[in-house]
């Protein structure tokens, strides 16, 4: 058994290195644009970097030689990336969020060109054909792919009723809780919102730290629930970077908000239980990972904008 592994190293090694590939895949399959940046583009780019600067493996120093490779790519990784941020293409926030997806694939790919470069030797570069359809493949599966919808409920309870929350609701409200770090960066969250009925037509205008937008009030049961969606999306984040105004197409393409719901509850004639929703829907993979992102930004956002309405009720 010994001696077969032995004869085979470097074969098993592409068999685990193709395996781990195809689960990575398996992670990244939902979404749009997503198997395309964090599995496509690091696979091309890994194989090539490998595959022409092939390197021989010694079996003395195989640690070493990996985390040699290793700490290049993530160089090249670094250098790309700065590259974006001072183009302008992208942010410091999303580089940072994206870039374990992005040094895995890009790694496993570098030492599967590196093995194919060796065999290889003449570079007759009939391994590079496949190249031509790995990005256009996960481009076009992208393409194709459904948005993911997604639901955040956040809770606290207010020591005053129902109705006192409801006409605070129906007024202006200046949310003076202090902004979490990722907000105070960039993330969009709102700073004021004030309640209007102009011609029958009810909304909120809420002033965030980026914009400014039109809440459509579409349902209201007087003392227990509000719903509202935008009419214009607004800004996601500002990214960290030395330009104003990037426009990194992510930002407003690949995520949207559906509707928002604030509902009361009573406890007794002195307590109400406070819950805000906001239901959004999102195209970027993998699923999992952004959808916990997405998740987390979202609850802490409710939270502050619900803790900034606790304020109002016990200064």
């Amino acid at each position: 058994m010994n001696s077969i592994i032995k004869k085979n190293t470097y074969f098993l090694i592409v068999i685990i290195i193709i395996i781990l590939l195809l689960l990575w895949f398996l992670l990244i399959y939902h979404g749009d644009y997503g198997t395309t940046l964090f599995f496509g583009i690091p696979i091309s780019i890994g194989f090539l970097m490998g595959y022409i600067q092939c390197i021989k493996i010694n079996d003395q120093s195989k640690i070493k030689q990996y985390l040699y490779i290793f700490f290049k790519i993530v160089l090249v990784l670094f250098v790309f990336s700065s590259i974006l941020i001072l183009l302008g293409i992208e942010g410091a926030i999303c580089i940072i969020m994206a870039m374990p997806f992005i040094i895995l694939p890009l790694f496993l790919a570098y030492l599967f060109g590196n093995y194919i470069g060796t065999l290889d030797l003449k570079k007759r570069l009939h391994s590079f054909f496949f190249l031509l359809f790995v990005s256009p493949t996960t481009y076009i599966y992208d393409s194709n792919v459904l948005p993911i919808n997604g639901i955040v409920t956040t809770t606290l309870t207010i020591n005053t009723s129902c109705e006192n929350i409801w006409e605070k609701l129906n007024s202006k409200i200046i949310f003076k809780e202090k902004p979490a770090y990722l907000f105070e960066n960039g993330i969009s969250y709102p700073k004021s919102i004030e309640y209007t009925n102009i011609d029958n037509y009810k909304s909120y205008k809420c002033i965030t730290n980026n914009d400014s937008l039109d809440l459509e009030i579409i349902s209201s049961i007087k003392n227990k629930k509000m719903q509202f969606k935008p009419r214009i999306q607004t800004i996601p984040m500002r990214e960290i970077s030395p330009y104003k105004n990037i426009d990194a197409k992510h930002l407003h393409d690949y995520f949207f908000v559906n509707y928002g719901i604030i509902s009361l509850e009573k406890i007794n004639d002195h307590q109400a239980k406070i819950i805000a929703q906001t239901a959004y829907q999102y195209h970027i993979a993998p699923k999992w990972y952004w959808e916990i992102w997405t998740n987390y930004i979202i609850n802490d956002m409710q939270n502050y904008v619900l803790q900034s309405l606790k304020l109002e009720f016990h200064e």
